[in-house]
């Protein structure tokens, strides 16, 4: 699994909870693979586009589509970060480049 998606890959899937430290998603491509998408890994709010999701009053509704990239596996539990931000793209392309020989 982490070999067909490692870091950067691209990933939608629907939340599914909504703790106070983030959303957890369940994953279209990998929907028994727990997806956590912490509150510092939020993108913009379309509507807002000059603000941040970093409150719980923002947070995205249970049932709503979610578009991210990996960020990470864990082994222990066995689950997957997420990310929204756009500046993790060079450590991205790097690790993809790396892997891709």
């Amino acid at each position: 699994m982490i070999e067909r998606f490692p870091p950067g890959t691209a990933v939608s899937g629907t939340v599914a909870a909504c703790p106070v430290y983030g959303v957890w998603i369940t994953l279209d491509d990998l929907p028994d693979v727990p997806a956590l998408l912490e509150i510092i890994h939020f993108g913009i709010i379309e509507s807002e586009p000059d603000h941040r999701i970093e409150h719980f009053k923002d947070y995205p509704e249970v049932g709503t589509q979610i578009d991210a990239r990996i960020l990470g596996w864990c082994a222990k539990p066995k689950d997957v970060r997420l990310t929204q931000l756009s500046h993790l793209d060079w450590a991205h392309r790097r690790h993809l480049a790396e892997h891709e020989d």
